[in-house]
């Protein structure tokens, strides 16, 4: 099935992702969650899940507090579904570099839905990589 859709649409989806880092990267809970929906999902690297935008920004402003105070994180848009003009499935990985110990990746899977023209994230759900045993 093809969908149709812009580079706009692309380019603001590119944008989150870009947003996402730097708000982590300024240690910003609240600015991570603004382009969650007000009732999206965070399923966190451990398995457990966060419900809703306000639970998101608070419990990554204790992260960022405590434990990834000096982390900084890279963030790359590796694909890209829509699978409506208004529903995308991306999927980026995230690599953390963190002073207190060695960095971490992960790979993330959104899915964004376009409301009143605005993209905003539903569900993120978070998966460690582990290190290779090389």
């Amino acid at each position: 099935m093809t969908v149709t859709y812009t580079m706009q649409d692309e380019a603001a989806i590119r944008q989150i992702v870009k947003d996402l880092e730097a708000a982590w990267n300024n240690r910003d809970g609240q600015a991570y969650a603004r382009p969650f929906e007000e009732d999206a999902e965070f399923r966190v690297v451990w398995g457990f899940k966060v419900e809703g935008r306000q639970a998101i920004a608070d419990g990554h402003q204790q992260i960022f507090d405590n434990q990834y105070r000096h982390s900084r994180m890279e963030s790359h848009v590796e694909s890209m579904r829509f699978i409506r003009p208004d529903v995308v499935r991306v999927e980026t990985t995230n690599v953390l570099h963190n002073v207190d110990g060695p960095f971490e990746k992960a790979i993330a899977s959104l899915i964004l839905t376009k409301r009143q023209g605005e993209w905003r994230i539903a569900t993120l759900n978070n998966a460690g990589i582990l290190p290779s045993e090389n």
